[in-house]
C-alpha cells in the first residue's frame, strides 16, 4: 500500500443551534481544499474534510481556526490540521414577491400566469428593516407561446440573497387560444 497525496474539499458544518429567524451566510475558508497523505487505500476512502463550527447564542459573527478531521476514516496525515473561518449568522425575512411584466400577448392568445405571493431572504438586520418586497426582472409575455415554467430573476437589493430554505422562485404560464367565430341569425 504506497503512501498518496491527494486534495480534498473542506466543508464547515455546524454544532449547536442557529436561533430561530436566523441562518447561516456565506463561509469563507482561507483553504477551501488541503492535501491528505496516507496510504493510498486509506487516502481513496476519504470524501471529504470537516471543520465544526459551534454556533453560539447572541453571537452572529465568528471567526476563528478549527480543527480539520477526514471523514469517517482514520490514519491520514493532514498537511495541515487547521483552517482559517469566517462566517456569519444572517437574518431572514418573508417579503411579497412583485413580478413585473412587459410585451403583450401574441395575437389571439391569453397567458394566465402563476407565481409565488412571498419569497424568503436574508441578509443584515438593518438591510432588511427597510425591505417590504423584491422584485424580479420583467418577464416578456411575447416571448410566452405555450404551457410551461421559467425560473423568475429577482432584483435583490445589496446585502441581501435569497435564503437557503427558498426554492428559486419559478412562473407558470397557461397559454389558451382565442378563436373567434361568426354566426349569422336571421
Amino acid at each position: 500500500n504506497r503512501i498518496i497525496t491527494e486534495e480534498r474539499s473542506v466543508q464547515v458544518s455546524v454544532d449547536g443551534q442557529v436561533p430561530e429567524g436566523w441562518e447561516l451566510g456565506a463561509i469563507s475558508l482561507d483553504m477551501p481544499e488541503m492535501e491528505i497523505s496516507g496510504g493510498s487505500s486509506l487516502v481513496a476512502l476519504v470524501d471529504h474534510l470537516e471543520a465544526k463550527l459551534t454556533v453560539e447564542e447572541g453571537v452572529t459573527s465568528y471567526s476563528a481556526m478549527l480543527a480539520i478531521t477526514p471523514v469517517d476514516e482514520e490514519g491520514i496525515a493532514l498537511e495541515q490540521e487547521w483552517v482559517s473561518v469566517q462566517a456569519s449568522l444572517l437574518a431572514t425575512k418573508t417579503v411579497e414577491l412583485e413580478v413585473r411584466y412587459e410585451g403583450e400577448e401574441g395575437e389571439d392568445l391569453v397567458v394566465s400566469a402563476q407565481a409565488p405571493e412571498t419569497i424568503i431572504i436574508k441578509g443584515e438586520p438593518s438591510v432588511l428593516e427597510e425591505i417590504d418586497s423584491i422584485q424580479t426582472q420583467p418577464v416578456d409575455l411575447s416571448a410566452v407561446t405555450e404551457n410551461g415554467t421559467r425560473q423568475l430573476e429577482l432584483v435583490l437589493p445589496r446585502g441581501t440573497e435569497l435564503s437557503s430554505r427558498q426554492k428559486a422562485p419559478q412562473i407558470s404560464f397557461q397559454v389558451d387560444q382565442v378563436t373567434e367565430k361568426t354566426f349569422t341569425v336571421n
